[in-house]
């Protein structure tokens, strides 16, 4: 288990895949999330 952070930046077009679990990120925000797999 672990804990990701992944912060967008803006001048990425908003979007942003994070590549293992191909969760779509939102505009200008930060996602926090649990690794457990």
């Amino acid at each position: 288990e672990g804990i990701y952070v992944l912060q967008i930046d803006p001048v990425l077009e908003g979007h942003f895949w994070f590549s293992s679990k191909d969760i779509p990120m939102l505009e200008g925000r930060t996602y926090f999330g649990s690794c457990s797999d």
